[in-house]
């Protein structure tokens, strides 16, 4: 499932507001929050379905591997160690993003209004979250990598293969899976919610 985008251009006028430099300051933290969306989806989008790739090009590669192919497991290991790389990649993109939550808390914490304020902390407590499964996600992904390295190791040296160990990653990954989504649902409906009272508009939906 795909986070929501976007901050739509809009120009409103303040009506009933206690504070004009209150919602100045709601206005200027959801901008900041959406281009931390921006680039966590652009994050999603294209390093992960480069992962996918190459993962996907390295499990093509052992259902044909033979028992003393070395060459192909090379060719195997050499696709592994790209896919670790560009995870690599994902978690430190992840984690620069992270690493953003702290100055957007203190900015929702100087909000007077009590209202914005809680929907800020809400949406920030949902993207705290949502990166933190991604990062587990991502983690049990690397185990993947070194227990495909091992099960095509395994089949060239005419060995059995754990495939216990192996089904269980998967298991943790599909676990982890299920869990983002009902994570993902609450931050796009606390993103919306906050985005509303703050700038007056709802998200746009991705088409």
């Amino acid at each position: 499932m795909k986070k929501i985008l976007l901050l739509a251009s809009c120009i409103f006028l303040l009506s009933g507001c206690s504070l004009f430099a209150d919602y100045y300051n709601a206005d200027q933290l959801a901008n900041e929050m959406d281009q931390l969306v921006r680039t966590e989806n652009d994050t999603n989008d294209k390093i992960n379905q480069d992962l996918e790739k190459k993962y996907e090009e390295a499990s093509v590669l052992i259902q044909s591997v033979q028992v003393g192919d070395k060459a192909k497991l090379e060719e195997i290991n050499k696709k592994i160690e790209e896919a670790k790389a560009i995870s690599t990649k994902y978690k430190q993109e992840v984690q620069k993003i992270q690493k953003q939550f702290p100055d957007l808390k203190a900015k929702a914490a100087k909000l007077e209004d009590p209202e914005i304020k809680k929907l800020a902390d809400t949406f920030i407590g949902d993207f705290t979250k949502t990166t933190e499964t991604e990062i587990k996600q991502a983690e049990e992904f690397d185990k993947l990598l070194v227990a495909t390295a091992k099960l095509a190791q395994d089949i060239v040296d005419n060995k059995e293969p754990n495939l216990d160990e192996y089904d269980a990653i998967l298991d943790n990954i599909d676990q982890l899976a299920g869990q983002l989504n009902p994570e993902i649902e609450n931050f796009n409906k606390s993103w919306n919610a906050f985005h509303k009272a703050a700038i007056g508009t709802e998200i746009q939906q991705p088409k």
